[in-house]
């Protein structure tokens, strides 16, 4: 018996040792994994079927710009933006009503960030099922598309301001454009005179309207010292910098 006892302590120790063996596989494995999902440069959100996200990685939450602790519970739709709520939910009922675990389904919305900034999504999701079949929660990939967005629309506006067909000048178009775009109250195109001493307006958008064309001089004026810097950039206290 004594033998037996230590033949079998012998092969519980092989036994408890593969056991440790298998257990530091799966370790790492769950590290690597862990890796992965973290620092992918997609943004992954699982959410519970009412939309409330159960868990994010660092990318979404970066995204989003909260930390992850701050996301866990929160409905997603409280960032997406009211002009794109009807896209998002659309694209959640699509997901809840299929019951097909391989299809995606992908939608493009506005997100306003915990910041105030505004970016656009582009997202995927998946629905994740029990073994009856019943939606148990749904995965979600995005990506910020803004900067693409954002070249496509510098691209249409390039290929058709200015167009003798479309009846509108170029640099009028362009104040427009920059007025619009980058969320600027007033914008003014000039053209240099005077060996640079002057300037004359060929454009001015003001609070959604054009303005008269004028001539002023360049001395003691933010487009006077952008003249002599190239790029100038005034935060805040212009007029008091100009009175």
């Amino acid at each position: 018996m004594i033998h037996e006892l230590g033949v079998h302590q012998i092969e519980l120790d092989m036994q408890n040792e593969e056991l440790r063996r298998q257990q530091v596989e799966s370790d790492e494995a769950k590290n690597r994994y862990r890796a992965l999902y973290d620092f992918a440069p997609l943004g992954y959100f699982t959410f519970d079927p009412d939309g409330r996200i159960a868990e994010v990685n660092l990318t979404g939450a970066r995204l989003l710009g909260l930390p992850r602790s701050r996301l866990i519970g929160r409905s997603f739709s409280l960032f997406v933006e009211k002009d794109s709520l009807a896209q998002f939910h659309i694209h959640l009922q699509e997901v809840l009503a299929s019951h097909v675990r391989q299809k995606n389904y992908e939608v493009e919305y506005r997100i306003r960030r915990h910041d105030g900034v505004y970016r656009h999504f582009l997202a995927r999701g998946v629905p994740v099922l029990k073994d009856d079949g019943n939606i148990q929660e749904w995965v979600g990939a995005c990506i910020d598309i803004t900067e693409r967005n954002q070249i496509e629309v510098v691209r249409k506006f390039l290929m058709l301001c200015g167009l003798p067909a479309s009846g509108v000048d170029f640099f009028k178009s362009l104040a427009r454009y920059l007025a619009e775009n980058l969320g600027m109250d007033y914008v003014c195109v000039d053209r240099l005179q005077e060996e640079g001493l002057a300037a004359r307006t060929v454009a001015i958008y003001f609070d959604g309207e054009f303005e008269d064309n004028l001539t002023y001089a360049l001395k003691d004026t933010p487009c006077g010292d952008v003249v002599k810097n190239t790029i100038c950039c005034f935060p805040k206290g212009v007029r008091h910098l100009y009175p």
